[in-house]
């Protein structure tokens, strides 16, 4: 049986492909943006865009019907077809190169981009090759999967967000919503694909309906993510973030999670979607490929297109990246304050003015004597890839003499706070951003340094 054939699928495949291509590919980097452009009214950029994108999908959906085998050789046909497979490849090279990226930077910094891009692209050929119909089928299972997690960790943030920073709303000019609204629009990539999509569906009667409501779910749970993300950071902060839904969801006090940090549920559905993602753009610029040309199996061109978008991806994806030995890791931060300014020292010592800071690794942070918690806190959790659950302590004196240490301070504060019956209180930059945000103080314990040894004295 040639498995390259299993093209058929059910509306409700339809549905889940939709959502599993657009929602987690989309959604990891969508509040910042639409917060840089509209502030606390981030959440009615994504409600535009996705009702936008949701009348597109509609049309699409109604236009598909044309689609036949006769289609891609007719003018129209040849023009609607180059376009869509242009944009595909290009889309998919540069979804690559991003993933390629963050994968290198954050979870595998030792391993060479291109290891990781090659790896990506064949695993989703491979997928391209073998039909629609197995895809479709893992995304009707990784669809409730993936998203109940994700939804249920983010009712626990919201239970805990402070929903007064969304309003007063509707303060932001026309221009600046409009403006978010385009950038937002681009964060549902993929819909395009609905036209060429449309001909594998079985029982097309009221296929429209089905995209149009399965698109309109999906700007459902950005637009409530990014309201979330905006309660809980604030706007400023929230424009400010790398990563926002992976830090907000990583700073939830999960009580009994198998998970230390919950952030990784978004990763996961991330990694799974650029897959999904660029699996699509493969498998159906290989169909428009063939309709179009003919003379060789759509498996061959899966092929082609997919050393298209890995030559693409590796001849635009490198440019920007930071190699492991030019990376400089931080463990430690510290704040003090000079001339009414906050001034940040790290740890190991001489990283001061270096364009390659990396916080993922910091451990700890320390406020030195003097310094406005909750001023250190927003600034320290605009610092990129920190983890909002990052011990936060005070000291005497200057927080530069005390992270000096290198990484004993931090190691030192891990294993405190990590040992039995020392979690119940733990002093963090998400705690200490709560506290400032209701209006209280957060109980910051003291770390004293003498020589080479430490103490905590809450």
């Amino acid at each position: 049986m040639d498995y390259s054939e299993n093209n058929r699928v059910s509306p409700f495949q339809a549905q889940a492909l939709i959502i599993l291509n657009v929602f987690g590919a989309g959604v990891v980097t969508l509040p910042r943006v639409a917060a840089s452009y509209a502030g606390r009214d981030a959440w009615l950029c994504v409600v535009i865009a996705a009702a936008v994108a949701a009348v597109i999908a509609i049309l699409l959906a109604k236009l598909s019907k044309y689609y036949d085998d006769s289609f891609p050789r007719k003018p129209i046909g040849i023009i609607v077809c180059s376009l869509l497979t242009a944009k595909a490849v290009w889309s998919a090279a540069w979804g690559l190169r991003f993933f390629g990226t963050v994968v290198k930077a954050v979870m595998l910094p030792r391993t060479p981009f291109w290891a990781v891009a090659a790896a990506m692209t064949a695993i989703a050929a491979y997928a391209a090759s073998r039909g629609i119909e197995p895809r479709a089928r893992l995304a009707q299972a990784l669809i409730v999967v993936a998203l109940a997690p994700f939804v249920f960790v983010m009712c626990v943030v919201a239970a805990d967000a402070d929903f007064t920073r969304l309003v007063p709303a509707f303060q932001t000019p026309a221009e600046g919503v409009l403006t978010g609204s385009a950038a937002a629009l681009a964060a549902f990539s993929g819909v395009e694909l609905i036209f060429p999509a449309g001909r594998f569906v079985d029982g097309r009667g009221g296929l429209s309906r089905r995209i149009g409501s399965a698109v309109a779910l999906t700007g459902i749970l950005m637009a409530a993510t990014t309201a979330v993300c905006v309660a809980d950071s604030g706007a400023a902060l929230l424009a400010k973030k790398t990563w926002p839904v992976i830090s907000m969801m990583d700073a939830a006090d999960m009580p009994g999670s198998l998970l230390e940090r919950q952030g990784s549920l978004m990763m996961g559905f991330w990694i799974i979607s650029v897959f999904a993602l660029t699996n699509a753009y493969l498998f159906y610029s290989s169909v428009m490929l063939e309709g179009m040309i003919g003379r060789m199996s759509r498996r061959k061109y899966v092929i082609i297109t997919a050393a298209a978008v890995l030559a693409l991806a590796l001849a635009t994806g490198c440019w920007d990246s930071v190699d492991i030995e030019k990376r400089a890791f931080v463990t430690a931060v510290g704040v003090d304050s000079d001339g009414g300014s906050l001034k940040l020292s790290y740890a190991p010592e001489g990283l001061e003015g270096s364009d390659s800071l990396y916080f993922g690794h910091v451990k700890l942070c320390v406020l030195g004597e003097g310094v406005p918690a909750g001023e250190a806190a927003e600034l320290l959790a605009g610092l990129p890839e920190i983890n909002m659950k990052t011990v936060v302590l005070r000291t005497a004196g200057s927080a530069a003499g005390t992270v000096s240490g290198g990484e004993g301070p931090g190691m030192f504060a891990a294993d405190y706070y990590g040992g039995s019956g020392k979690d119940e209180y733990r002093p963090d930059i998400q705690t200490l951003l709560s506290a400032s945000a209701e209006g209280g103080a957060a109980d910051i314990p003291a770390l004293i340094r003498n020589g080479d040894d430490y103490s905590i004295v809450p």
